[in-house]
């Protein structure tokens, strides 16, 4: 990698449906031409860290670039001149898969997930997905994306440590606690951006549900929904999942302890939410 002075980059590690889009759009307000959208480049999924490294190089103006494979590419670049800062949006594991379904049934794509999902009810696709090659995507998927172990069976000790890395090396936010995540990343990114504005405009009508729930719908009644709906197949779900849930309730008791330390977070999550409201036309 060529010595380039002082440079540090947003690395979006863009979990499929993980609200990863209006993240995006937030990115691409801030830094415009300087933010590059990488999500679907097979280049980065083939060429791992020696691509990333040739990426960084040719793309002298960048600030900010997102990735669906942003995981092949660890370990990271680490020259002196470098700093990536790398940024997670994690998401209940059994909600997700709510979405991933939908997201499919409506893809205009011939892939095999769409292709089932427009031909299945949601059980029959959750059983599909998780006895075919295709399961990964909802089975442990974020830990195996956030550590960047590919290949590895999952554990405790590989929960743990993934956990600590994306709460302390990377910034890790929760898609259903999105605005106060967001205030957090604003001020962490600010060392580096001290005009940074995560402010955002939803990307995609269908996660209104992730951002603003309607009373008296919780989180835990919409995962309790899902199960119900999946029946016996419900139980093969949980348990395929149990390290992304750990993960996930990880990162949860790691953002409470990061919003505990930064001062006047109530007036700064409220100034966030102003910024969006204005964003929005409110």
């Amino acid at each position: 990698m060529k010595e380039v002075k002082n440079r540090t980059i947003i690395a979006h590690g863009h979990i499929f449906k993980n609200a990863g889009t209006t993240f995006d759009w937030s990115l691409r307000r801030n830094f415009g031409q300087a933010f590059i959208d990488h999500t679907d480049s097979q280049d980065m999924k083939e060429g791992g860290p020696d691509y990333l490294s040739k990426f960084i190089d040719d793309s002298p103006q960048l600030k900010a670039f997102a990735s669906h494979h942003l995981y092949w590419c660890m370990p990271f670049p680490k020259p002196p001149s470098l700093k990536i800062i790398p940024c997670y949006l994690l998401r209940h594991p059994i909600e997700r898969v709510r979405s991933v379904y939908t997201f499919e049934r409506r893809q205009k794509a011939d892939t095999p997930g769409a292709v089932h999902a427009k031909k299945m009810n949601f059980r029959d696709y959750v059983e599909w997905r998780m006895e075919h090659k295709g399961g990964g995507v909802i089975m442990n998927y974020q830990l195996k994306y956030c550590s960047g172990r590919k290949g590895l069976e999952v554990s405790d000790d590989l929960v743990r440590e993934t956990g600590e890395n994306i709460s302390s090396v990377a910034l890790a936010g929760i898609v259903d606690r999105y605005d106060e995540s967001m205030v957090f990343f604003e001020e962490r990114l600010r060392c580096d951006f001290p005009h940074i504005d995560l402010s955002y405009i939803r990307q995609n009508a269908s996660k209104k549900r992730l951002f603003a729930r309607r009373a008296p719908v919780t989180r835990e009644e919409s995962v309790q929904a899902v199960l119900s709906e999946l029946g016996s197949v419900a139980v093969t779900l949980q348990e395929n999942n149990r390290a992304d849930l750990a993960l996930y309730e990880f990162v949860n008791r790691a953002l409470d302890v990061h919003i505990n330390k930064i001062d006047q977070f109530g007036e700064k999550l409220q100034d966030f939410k102003q910024r969006c409201s204005k964003l929005n036309g409110k």
